[in-house]
């Protein structure tokens, strides 16, 4: 018996899983400062990973013509990429410590190799 999972649901919760995993131990060897921007650069990251996951769904579902995707594409990415910037520029001014951000940001990347491994596990 084979359970279909969703990819991206199964991405958000290991996200949620490294994130909280990667919070909790800056914040035990570093402070509660730390541990915020973790999570902080953990959510954005989960968020710029929804929205991305979401406009690839609708590109391929409705079956948009490959003009008509590629525009929405492009305009989505322009907007996330902005989007993202204004948030992660008032994040770090606001006084976040860039290199925890940067570590919450990564739990993404982390999530999607799991989910990668665990594919590959499965298929083989």
């Amino acid at each position: 018996m084979s359970k279909k999972v969703d990819l991206t649901s199964g991405i958000t919760v290991k996200t949620v899983i490294v994130c909280a995993v990667t919070a909790v131990l800056a914040g035990l060897f570093h402070s509660t400062e730390a541990m915020a921007a973790v999570a902080a650069g953990g959510l954005i990251a989960l968020a710029n990973f929804r929205l991305s996951s979401k406009m690839l769904k609708q590109i391929i579902g409705h079956g948009m013509d490959a003009e008509m995707g590629r525009g929405f594409a492009i305009f989505s990415y322009v907007f996330r990429f902005a989007m993202l910037g204004t948030v992660l520029l008032v994040v770090v001014k606001s006084g976040v410590n860039p290199s925890f951000l940067i570590a919450g940001l990564s739990a993404v990347t982390a999530a999607v190799l799991i989910s990668a491994m665990n594919i590959r596990s499965y298929s083989a």
